[in-house]
């Protein structure tokens, strides 16, 4: 995805749904927060998708949305691109504060990007969720290195830095059963980072 096939959902989303927040967490955040970086510099040119979720959720309101800019929708296949419209119930695993660092959406009234340092600590959770996923039989694959590298590289060119990223995984309310994994995650990520 591009900075201007961002922007033309995006706005697409908010004529459709022009009451309430939305907000857009994954790595489409990156293209709101780096708009004069080329996507292939923040490592996104090959998503086709943008995660996000409104404000309150609004289930009947969520169903339309996903009719029309879902994956195999309408728009997704008049623009090569779509919006995953997720259950606010996913922020309950932001970091903490998160709301406090919303980047605004140009020209897109109500409508956010999570902060880069918040939505790489989520591919980091969301790493470390998937492994723990496996690990008790819910699915057979985890995400892989996928996320870890994204973070990697992120940190490497200077768009994030590890201890802010390191500092808001702390602050997640971390389950338990996740620890393991989290420990494990959040090492890999920081001697991948500082390898020669």
């Amino acid at each position: 995805m591009d900075h201007a096939a961002l922007s033309s959902l995006l706005a697409a989303l908010r004529e459709a749904q022009p009451v309430g927040r939305l907000i857009v967490f994954g790595s489409t955040t990156l293209l709101v927060s780096f708009p004069n970086v080329a996507p292939t510099e923040l490592g996104v040119d090959t998503t086709l998708d943008t995660d996000l979720f409104a404000e309150p959720t609004d289930r009947a309101m969520g169903l339309r949305l996903v009719e029309h800019f879902g994956e195999g929708r309408a728009y997704h296949r008049a623009n090569g691109v779509y919006a995953d419209v997720i259950d606010e119930r996913v922020s309950l695993h932001f970091p903490e504060g998160w709301r406090g660092r919303l980047v605004p959406v140009p020209g897109c009234q109500e409508m956010f990007a999570l902060h880069p340092s918040d939505a790489a600590a989520m591919k980091l959770f969301a790493t470390a969720a998937a492994r723990l996923d496996r690990r008790m039989g819910r699915r057979p694959l985890d995400r892989g290195l996928k996320d870890i590298n994204v973070v990697v590289h992120l940190a490497r060119k200077g768009f994030i830095t590890w201890p802010e990223v390191a500092a808001r995984l702390v602050s997640v309310d971390w389950d338990r059963a996740l620890r393991r994994e989290f420990v494990a995650v959040l090492a890999e990520t920081e001697a991948a980072i500082n390898a020669p």
